[in-house]
């Protein structure tokens, strides 16, 4: 008997072996872009200056001392200044596929963001903000960028 509760609190006291999810191959790995985000795989290249709602777009990245930002960035690095006009209200995200820091302004105003994200593995998108919009004209500005290459995208939160 001694020897029977010693094993089981020997077993107790033995840290299990934690098992670690398999990280998914994304060479070989298809992932699904449901709804909303069923235009990331395809973007469309992009002026720099308009976006569309529910169309990934393939943005150059500038020195952000080109720009000329209604509110100072929070971060050092390169970014864009873009418009998007939003028809319905309800809850956006924008999906990029760089670390931006991504600020929605309107009505001379920055928005705070609800909630903050990360694509699934295998997607290509790094950061997943969203906010709560009305309908009308709001400006996207992006900081603090440390490559020029980027996806972007702005649709309906699903």
């Amino acid at each position: 008997m001694k020897v029977m509760i010693s094993a089981i609190a020997l077993l107790l006291a033995t840290p299990a072996f934690a098992q670690t999810a398999a990280t998914p191959d994304c060479r070989v790995t298809t992932p699904a872009f449901p709804g909303p985000l069923a235009t990331w795989p395809k973007p469309v290249v992009s002026d720099g200056k308009l976006i569309a709602v529910g169309q990934a777009a393939k943005l150059v990245l500038v020195s952000q001392a080109k720009l000329k930002y209604a509110v100072k960035p929070q971060k050092d690095g390169l970014g864009a200044i873009l418009t998007v006009q939003v028809m319905e209200k309800g809850r956006y995200q924008i999906a990029s596929s760089g670390r931006v820091w991504i600020d929605v302004l309107h009505a001379g105003g920055t928005l705070a963001s609800v909630e903050h994200g990360h694509g699934a593995a295998c997607t290509g998108i790094a950061k997943i903000v969203q906010f709560d919009l009305e309908p009308g004209p709001y400006t996207i500005a992006l900081s603090g960028g440390a490559s020029p290459d980027l996806t972007l995208l702005i649709a309906p939160a699903s």
